[in-house]
């Protein structure tokens, strides 16, 4: 007997189809027990570029307002043009706001109301008003450009003869000076040359006029002085300002013009120091500096030796009582 021949999967279909057995469903598998039992299902995000594509913005139409206007007739009115409606932005209002300020500017620094046209000056004495405004070279300027500690450094360099000066601005055009002078004691003469010097022994030229000076004759400069402490140091340079001569020998020459004859004016000698030309016709020399006391007594060694000589019938050129205890005179050579 022959052994059957195993059918295929297609004969075995096309066999039940003719037999009227209709193929069975295929079993659905069984869902994983254990530990695949419970887990959540795996959402998959959608995966984003580092750039997105950017939607156009789509264009924002501006409103336009209309208006109606009614007539006096029923019925009938007219309608005006549409306007837009315009919002303006940061933008806009940051521009209009920067162009303002720079119109304010511009009209600040070139409007004639904030132009200095007068200087006004207070404290002064000997010097001109017109003089000293015109040095600081502020007319027709602009307020806003004006230093005053630049101007206050300026008349104190210019002008010797000022010890302090205070400059104030104010609006829409004003400038206010105020000044403090020196106030001369001594007027100095040398090789054609006048200086007036303060209490203080500051020099400086003559500007105006001055009452009751010491004139003093000299044939060179005094001695140097020291330096003074209460000086402040220039602007332009570093330097210490030095007075033409010490307090003291101020202070000395102010004596001496006491007991001096009067209309007679003092004299100074780099060897001999400080004295005058006696109307007798010699030359009477008492030193640099003498105190009030040493100064008193040698006027009264002074008169004692005049009258001696004059009892001898001595005319001498000089008398000299630089050294207290060493007077002496000198006769025609």
């Amino acid at each position: 007997m022959k052994s059957k021949k195993p059918q295929t999967r297609s004969e075995r279909i096309r066999a039940k189809r003719q037999s009227g057995i209709k193929p069975s469903a295929p079993r659905r598998r069984r869902k994983q027990s254990g530990s695949g039992r419970g887990i959540p299902p795996v959402m998959v995000r959608e995966v984003r570029t580092a750039h997105p594509a950017r939607r156009p913005k789509k264009k924002s139409k501006l409103v336009k307002r209309r208006f109606d206007i009614a007539l006096p007739t029923p019925g009938v009115e007219v309608r005006l043009p549409s306007l837009p409606t315009v919002r303006p932005g940061w933008r806009l209002l940051s521009s209009l706001l920067v162009l303002l300020l720079s119109a304010v500017l511009y009209y600040i620094f070139n409007s004639p109301m904030y132009r200095v046209h007068e200087v006004q000056m207070d404290g002064l004495a000997r010097l001109s008003s017109d003089t000293i405004s015109r040095s600081l070279l502020v007319y027709n300027r602009s307020v806003f450009m004006i230093e005053p500690e630049v101007l206050e450094d300026r008349i104190i360099n210019i002008f010797p003869g000022v010890v302090s000066a205070s400059v104030r601005v104010g609006f829409p055009a004003i400038v206010e000076v105020e000044i403090e002078e020196r106030e001369p004691v001594i007027a100095w003469e040398q090789n054609e040359d006048v200086h007036w010097v303060d209490a203080q022994g500051m020099a400086f030229p003559p500007r105006g006029e001055a009452e009751n000076l010491v004139r003093v004759l000299a044939s060179t400069s005094p001695p140097a002085p020291f330096v003074l402490e209460e000086v402040e140091s220039t602007t332009e340079g570093d330097e210490t300002l030095r007075a033409f001569m010490s307090p003291e020998m101020a202070a000395s020459i102010i004596a001496l013009s006491g007991i001096a004859p009067d209309g007679v004016p003092l004299v100074f000698d780099e060897r001999h120091g400080f004295g005058w030309r006696d109307p007798g016709g010699w030359d009477v020399y008492f030193g640099a500096q003498t105190s009030d006391a040493a100064m008193a007594t040698k006027l009264a060694i002074y008169e004692a030796a005049v009258q001696r000589l004059s009892e001898e019938g001595i005319r001498p050129t000089l008398i000299s009582l630089e050294y207290l205890h060493a007077p002496y005179y000198r006769m025609e050579q």
